[in-house]
């Protein structure tokens, strides 16, 4: 999901380019709270007695927010509780969290129009929400079949290991992501009062430079043993060769071992509101003087592909089988995300 705003050195390290100002905390995000001022997302002010020269990636800040304005924005049930979403951004409160969503929605209004801009923002929420909840699921029901170790590539400021205690403590958990986002989420969770469980495993990685195995070699990771993989949010990222690259690698996995991710499909396979969202993003983007990594996958292709990497089961979430799933019931307007699809591959 690529940035949105124009704002590029704000960019280069916050995803969403809005603000964040005071306003308490309410009862959807229970006993925890957040301190500070929180990131200015389109500043360089840090807060006070968080950080030193370390933030957290652009995107794992868009996504927490998401995350945090499912519960305050739409209705129950929800897609995924996440009470830490809010307090882990930095945002200082509900207050901060709205101001930050509305001048967000302002910003893509001013490449479509209010009403338009709402639909993004509805559209972000369900994509980010969706990954989460159909990764989540899967590997609840792999966890059945005593699988007992959980990868997750990007994990960026997801909270799973201490809102779902539940699944936790029957797993060996391992978080993968860049050095500096792994710190703020460290020092948030302490700052918090909040104590890591013993099952959850910090391992540094640039996965542009280094594969997930090989990340994986210095930490307590049974290789032997299957493992459940989710690889959420990062495709659109990079090129087709890296993708098809860490696919590769992890098909070298123990018998049984899954991989849950996320992936954009090919502008000829959305519909209209898909193409005017992205037009949207897109914008956003050159705005930058950037561009996508590539231009999405086509289902098929990408499924005959895996077959040829090694994997023995595959199940492709497409938009329809999505919104069937989890969003037909809703009332909220949440929608199954037209520009994004799921995939698990079994080994």
């Amino acid at each position: 999901m690529p940035c949105a705003c124009s704002c590029r050195s704000a960019c280069s390290r916050n995803w969403a380019c809005t603000g964040a100002e005071g306003g308490g905390n309410g009862h959807r995000f229970g006993r925890y709270r957040s301190g500070g001022a929180g990131p200015r997302l389109c500043g360089s002010t840090r807060p006070g007695n968080l950080m030193s020269d370390t933030r957290p990636s652009s995107t794992a800040l868009g996504a927490a927010m998401m995350r945090a304005a499912h519960l305050l924005l739409d209705q129950a049930p929800w897609l995924l509780e996440d009470p830490l979403a809010l307090p882990l951004s930095g945002l200082s409160g509900e207050g901060a969290l709205r101001g930050a969503v509305a001048r967000l929605q302002a910003e893509f209004a001013q490449r479509s129009d209010e009403d338009f801009a709402a639909v993004i923002l509805r559209d972000l929420r369900a994509t980010i929400l969706l990954r989460n909840r159909y990764a989540e699921d899967e590997l609840e029901r792999a966890m059945a079949q005593g699988l007992r170790q959980y990868v997750m590539l990007g994990a960026g400021l997801d909270s799973f290991a201490l809102r779902r205690p539940d699944l936790a403590a029957r797993l060996d958990i391992f978080e993968l992501d860049l050095p500096a986002t792994q710190d703020w989420k460290r020092q948030r969770l302490q700052q918090l009062g909040l104590a890591l469980p013993r099952s959850l495993h910090f391992v540094p990685a640039d996965l542009e430079r280094r594969t997930p195995l090989q990340a994986l070699a210095g930490s307590a990771f049974r290789p032997g043993e299957r493992a459940f993989f989710s690889w959420l949010g990062v495709t659109s990222y990079l090129s087709e060769a890296a993708v098809y690259g860490t696919l590769r690698g992890l098909a070298a996995l123990a018998p049984g071992s899954a991989v849950v991710f996320s992936y954009g499909l090919q502008e000829s396979l959305v519909g209209e509101t898909g193409r005017r969202i992205g037009a949207v993003l897109k914008a956003g983007v050159a705005a930058r003087h950037e561009s996508a990594a590539h231009d999405g996958f086509d289902p098929a292709a990408l499924s005959e592909r895996l077959r040829g990497l090694g994997y023995s089961s595959l199940e492709s979430l497409d938009v329809a089988a999505a919104q069937a799933r989890y969003f037909s019931q809703r009332r909220d307007g949440l929608q199954s995300p037209p520009m994004t699809q799921m995939m698990r591959g079994v080994v």
